[in-house]
């Protein structure tokens, strides 16, 4: 265990060991600044801003759990002053933040800012800035960031699988729910989500796909499955196409949920219509799930052609996201803009004129450019944790 008085003593910095950008730390991650360095010992890593000396944010994990009473511990060993201590959570974790006031050489005092989280280990893990009295206000800011990135690591989009009750339900077959899965693993190692977010298979008493940010989970009904493929069953398609078919589909379903988490989990800043912010997400997920995504998209279109020809279908994904002509047209614009040579051969199946395409390229382009912009900051590179 970290002796407690242990846990206000700024180490020593040697040379920086890591990189800045996002890095792993006594299980939690958090986004470094590009001037800032880290150091890491046996016990504790220091972040510092490169141009200064004697302040940056030290990292301690204690195998203790997180409680108040521990935290007030940490606060009387480290002889803090005014300290004005919160619970609350920090991107989905328990947390406990302090501001208040440490001893230093001379007499005087500096205010601290210290963020406490448990880890999955149920260990303590304190985050303690000495930046915050810093006068440089770009330097507090940057400091502000850096602490508020701080989030645990691990899987944020892991399946949780239950099977249908109901006797006259057939469920998700076992390779669409591998495949499920399987794409969840690969978005999770490409943008960052603030906590957990499963993916829940379940039966739910409607044909449905649904995001819920109460929940913060993404649920694909079973009813969707076996409603799905009755309908391309219907229309003629045989056995395997139409699960193939209805496979493809409920990805495309499930890629404009993860837009719909994407917005509300990000927090992005969106103007317009919800539904057209969310295809334009989803089909960029497309693009980054390479096969699984172009097939979903193909899978989507070939659906909403189908089901628009059953107007009495109760499927509530369809009436839910008020899917039309404008929105299978701006779907396939959105696809063709992000790989016109690879979707060239999609567009002709799907009968879109060269005309509307050339116009794709010009308005999805600079839309797309918006978006890389603002999912920078969310991304992870290659190389990240």
């Amino acid at each position: 265990m970290v002796s407690i008085q242990r846990v206000f003593v700024m180490i020593c910095v040697m040379a920086a060991s890591a990189r800045a950008g996002v890095i792993e730390a006594h299980g939690i991650e958090l986004e470094v600044p590009a001037d800032w360095t880290v150091t890491t010992g046996k016990t504790s890593t220091t972040i510092m801003p490169a141009k200064r000396s004697g302040r940056g944010i030290e990292i301690i994990e204690a195998n203790a759990p997180l409680t108040v009473a521990f935290v007030r511990q940490v606060m009387k060993a480290a002889k803090m002053t005014d300290g004005d201590v919160r619970e609350g959570t920090r991107n989905g974790a328990k947390a406990i933040g302090v501001l208040g006031k440490v001893p230093v050489a001379g007499g005087a005092t500096v205010d601290v800012e210290m963020i406490a989280i448990e880890n999955a280990a149920r260990h303590t893990v304190l985050l303690t800035s000495y930046v915050t009295s810093d006068a440089d206000p770009a330097l507090r800011a940057a400091n502000q960031k850096l602490l508020l990135s701080a989030r645990l690591v691990g899987p944020k989009l892991a399946l949780v699988y239950k099977k249908a009750r109901r006797k006259d339900l057939v469920g998700y077959p076992a390779d669409v729910v591998k495949l499920i899965a399987s794409t969840g693993a690969t978005l999770d190692k490409q943008v960052r989500l603030p906590r957990p977010l499963p993916i829940v298979v379940d039966e739910c008493g409607a044909i449905n796909a649904v995001y819920s940010s109460r929940d913060h989970a993404i649920t694909m009904c079973h009813e969707l499955w076996d409603s799905t493929f009755a309908l391309f069953r219907l229309a003629g398609y045989d056995v395997e196409a139409a699960h193939r078919l209805a496979k493809d589909t409920v990805m495309f379903a499930f890629f404009h949920e993860f837009g719909h988490a994407l917005v509300d989990e990000l927090d992005l800043a969106t103007s317009g219509s919800t539904e057209d912010t969310v295809d334009e997400l989803a089909t960029i997920f497309f693009g980054k799930a390479k096969d699984v995504g172009e097939l979903a998209a193909y899978g989507g279109l070939q659906w909403l052609d189908t089901i628009v020809r059953q107007p009495q279908t109760t499927n509530q994904f369809y009436y839910a996201h008020a899917f039309d002509d404008d929105h299978r047209l701006s779907i396939a614009c959105l696809l063709y803009a992000s790989d016109p040579q690879r979707h060239a051969t999609l567009m002709k199946i799907l009968k879109i004129p060269d005309h509307r395409l050339a116009r794709c390229l010009g308005e999805e382009t600079a839309r797309r450019k918006a978006w890389d912009s603002l999912l920078a900051p969310h991304l992870r590179k290659p190389s990240s944790p």
